[in-house]
């Protein structure tokens, strides 16, 4: 008996499967597929955050905006002075504020530009870390503006066309502006010289050394403090637009679809975790005589838990890797086929991805391994290989 355990000991954790290809691969394809359902729907979910953090947060983690109201024609002089004179600020840039529309597969929003002097816009881009990458940046008093490259992926501009709602009246952009550079870097955005109301205010012989709205950018590492003063200014005397603003809204806004999100994580691992663990209960439940031979042999039930167990784990991260790579594999064919030529990118590696998708084997280990080690703890050798239960 010592030698016959001698020579079947070596048991590997994933021996059965290797020699029951049919049931192994039927499990194996089952929970791949479970892992790209739950991978895709996460990252397409988060595909909209990640719009929104792009083309609307980002350009704002480095500047605000402070704004006159809708019953005055300037920024009020009071809230001018307090800008001016607070230590924080390392610079205030004159400038008008505009909004593209641009649209992805899923979710869309606004990419906003700003409006300045030539040298201010210099400053501006440099702030917000982008660079001409062709082309030229507009020149002064001119109806030119210069554009992301994303949001010219996007709206299918080129350089040369001339845009804005002048020219098609689905376009936010007021006016019309001949595109004459790209950017490109981290902020979705877009400069020109002068907008319409700018124009209008040169036209009707306004005083356009008053200022519009202030482009607010704080000193290094200042950039809580000065939005901690701007949140203070009341809504009666500006308009005032910051990071944690929009950021408020973002999350206001996406909190119905985030809760969807989790219902159908949810929904989508319960359905699935309990599918696999019946699939592989089946299997399982097929082995009783081979696991009745093992204990009339000598073996220890702890040993047949313990390779039921590695089996089952073994199996199941096997299959939540190889999930993974066929996800990135499927979302790289997306971005190829459907979001890179919208100037957007789905993106599997973020958190979320792996902790709602390790849910998957996770419960499937669960809820396949209890319920079979629980009806073996009920079984002797002789019964189950008389067939008894």
């Amino acid at each position: 008996m010592v030698i016959m355990i001698t020579m079947i000991k070596p048991f590997s954790a994933l021996k059965f499967f290797k020699e029951n290809k049919r049931k192994g691969l039927m499990t194996f394809v089952v929970l791949i597929l479970s892992i790209c359902a739950v991978s895709l729907i996460t990252v397409l979910i988060n595909s909209i955050h990640e719009s929104y953090n792009d083309t609307v947060l980002k350009p704002f983690a480095n500047y605000s905006i402070v704004g006159n109201t809708s019953h005055d024609i300037y920024l009020n002089q009071s809230v001018v002075d307090r800008l001016k004179s607070d230590s924080n600020i390392e610079r205030l840039v004159p400038c008008d504020i505009d909004a593209t529309n641009v649209s992805f597969s899923i979710g869309g929003g606004l990419t906003y530009g700003v409006f300045a002097d030539k040298s201010d816009i210099g400053y501006y881009l440099d702030k917000v870390n982008d660079t001409v990458e062709q082309g030229r940046l507009p020149e002064n008093n001119s109806k030119e503006i210069a554009v992301h490259r994303r949001v010219m992926s996007n709206k299918n501009w080129e350089i040369g066309q001339t845009v804005g709602n002048e020219k098609n009246s689905d376009e936010m952009l007021s006016g019309a502006f001949k595109i004459v550079g790209i950017l490109d870097g981290p902020s979705i955005t877009f400069v020109g010289t002068q907008t319409n109301r700018q124009g209008q205010y040169v036209k009707n012989e306004l005083d356009t050394t008053k200022p519009i709205n202030y482009a607010v950018f704080p000193k290094a590492g200042k950039m809580g403090a000065v939005n901690e003063m701007l949140d203070k200014i009341n809504v009666n005397d500006a308009s005032v637009t910051t990071y944690s603003i929009l950021k408020s809204q973002g999350e206001e806004s996406f909190a119905s679809i985030d809760n969807t999100l989790i219902a159908i994580i949810l929904a989508v691992t319960i359905i699935l975790s309990i599918s696999i663990s019946a699939l592989m209960y089946l299997i399982y439940l097929q082995r009783s005589d081979e696991f009745g031979i093992l204990l009339a042999m000598g073996y220890r039930k702890s040993f047949i838990y313990r390779l039921i167990f590695k089996e089952v784990l073994a199996l199941n991260i096997i299959s939540w890797s190889v999930g993974l790579l066929a996800s990135y594999l499927v979302i790289q064919l997306l971005n190829f086929l459907i979001y890179n030529p919208q100037g957007s990118m789905l993106n599997l590696f973020s958190a979320n991805v792996f902790e709602n998708t390790i849910y998957i084997p996770v419960a499937a280990v669960l809820f396949s391994v209890l319920p079979i080690l629980s009806k073996m703890r009920k079984q002797d050798p002789i019964t189950i290989i008389e067939g008894r239960n």
